[in-house]
């Protein structure tokens, strides 16, 4: 009697390791398929942060380029005065 429940024992055992085994397949591909989804948002935001990056990059250089000429004019301009007061 005792070998018989020890043998059903077993027997559900074996069965739940085999339910494991099943279950943990997809659970596994649903981890993966999240981290996926992670790895692709990451993605997305590091492309967003880099056109930000670069648009910030390219007004600089613009009002870098209108200050230069901004400055250059009103050098001029000062010259002119200093020649016209003289």
């Amino acid at each position: 009697m005792l070998g018989h429940i020890e043998s059903m024992f077993d027997d559900v055992n074996i069965q739940s390791q085999s339910l494991e085994q099943d279950y943990a397949i997809p659970q596994q591909q649903t981890q993966i398929k999240d981290i996926q989804l992670r790895t692709q948002r990451v993605s997305r935001l590091i492309q967003v942060d880099m056109w930000i990056y670069l648009l910030i990059i390219n007004i600089y250089f613009v009002f870098r380029k209108h200050l230069n000429i901004l400055i250059k004019y009103l050098l001029k301009k000062k010259n002119l005065m200093i020649f016209l007061i003289d």
